[in-house]
This record gives structure tokens, C-alpha cells and sequence, in this order.
């Protein structure tokens, strides 16, 4: 934080500063100002005071915004909480589909320090991720699931290599039920779309694994 104590400094300065620079202009000291001695003393005295104006509020406004720059580069924004396997909590941001789509299960936090740390899903017991669109916490848990929707030719899909990230979103006594994102593409003549849709999943108390029971999508 020592950049900005400089800066709030500076600007300080420069607020002392400008009743100087007015004083120097009114009594026409300052150099390179160009003024119209054609003017009355009056006229000319608030020429001068208007010119001192518009340059200390140019200069205050350029170093305000450059002050902001920096207090946004030294307070990390945080959306999520990493709780991982051995209890420790890691607080930082993560981005927005970067842990919970696919067959992710490795992800990257910035943590409120401002350094970067990389896990793994078999690292986590559990990830809150706040999604800032609609300002609510979500709870993301690993889990080992199918990749994809069973079919009268395929009957037990493949699970993931890894656990992958699943949302829980209901949990009765014996079943629970999650929801998962997973990547989607159209082609067609005129070109292409790609979005996501999301996977639902449920879990008998017994099983190991998330079983897929549909997809709906979502954009």
C-alpha cells in the first residue's frame, strides 16, 4: 500500500498547490500562460481564475483515476471459499466455468493476496463460488460421475477419470440429486454455435458415483 500513500499524498499536494498557482496567475507571474491584456482588471482576474480551474480539476481528475487503478490492483476481488481435504479454507476468485464443466476437475484460484494457486478436485472437499449475476453462493462438491446420458445401446457410461465438480440441488434420505455443466456445439451450413447445457445426476446413498439421467440446455 506504500504507492498509494504516495498518491493520496500527491493529491493532497496538489489541492495545496492550486491556491498557489491561482495567486501566481492573478498576479500574473505564471509563465507560459498566455493572457488577453486587452481585458479589464476585473475581466482579466476571472479569465485567469477560470484558466487555474480547468487545469487543477484536468490534474485532480487524471490522479484520481490513476488512484483507483491501484486500489483495484492491491484489493483481489473474491467470489469463492476452497475448502480443501485436510480443512484449510483458500479465499480468492476463480473464473466462471473454469472448474465445474466437462471433465475439468483442476482449477486455479487467485487467492485475496493476490498470488495464484492451482488444485486439484481430489484436493477439495468443497468449493462456494458466488455467481455475481445473481449475487447468490453456490456449493460445488467432487464426485465421481458418468460422462454421459445412458442409451439403449450404452447402459452404464464411462465415468470420468477424475471427480468432477457437481452442484447439489436437492438431498433426501436416500437419494440426492446434482447438476453439472458440460460443454455443447451445433454445425450447420451457416456456421457454428457453441454454449452449454447442464447434466442432472443423482446418487443413491449406496453408490460411489453420480448417475446422468438428462441434459437440458441452457444457452
Amino acid at each position: 500500500m506504500n504507492g498509494v500513500h504516495v498518491l493520496l499524498r500527491l493529491l493532497d499536494d496538489i489541492f495545496v498547490a492550486e491556491r498557489e498557482m491561482l495567486k501566481d496567475l492573478l498576479f500574473g507571474r505564471y509563465v507560459g500562460e498566455k493572457v488577453d491584456f486587452s481585458l479589464e482588471s476585473n475581466e482579466k482576474d476571472v479569465y485567469l481564475q477560470n484558466k487555474v480551474e480547468l487545469k487543477c480539476t484536468g490534474m485532480k481528475k487524471w490522479i484520481l483515476m490513476f488512484l483507483a487503478l491501484v486500489l483495484c490492483g492491491t484489493t483481489q476481488a473474491q467470489n469463492a471459499e476452497v475448502t480443501l481435504s485436510n480443512g484449510k479454507v483458500v479465499k480468492g476468485e476463480i473464473a466462471k466455468y473454469s472448474f465445474n464443466v466437462d471433465n475439468y476437475h483442476e482449477f486455479r484460484i487467485k487467492k485475496t493476496d493476490g498470488e495464484k494457486a492451482d488444485f486439484a478436485s481430489t484436493d477439495v472437499k468443497e468449493i462456494k463460488y458466488c455467481d455475481k449475476r445473481g449475487g447468490e453462493w453456490e456449493c460445488w462438491i467432487p464426485l465421481a460421475a458418468q460422462m454421459g446420458l445412458s442409451m439403449s445401446y450404452k447402459r452404464d457410461p464411462k465415468l470420468y477419470k477424475n471427480p468432477v465438480f457437481l452442484q447439489p440441488v436437492y438431498e433426501g434420505k436416500n437419494i440426492s440429486a446434482y447438476i453439472h455443466y458440460i460443454s455443447t456445439a451445433t454445425h450447420v451450413k451457416s456456421g457454428s454455435t457453441y454454449g452449454f447445457a447442464i447434466m442432472f445426476y443423482y446418487k443413491a446413498k449406496n453408490e460411489d458415483f453420480a448417475n446422468s439421467t438428462s441434459k437440458c440446455k441452457f444457452t
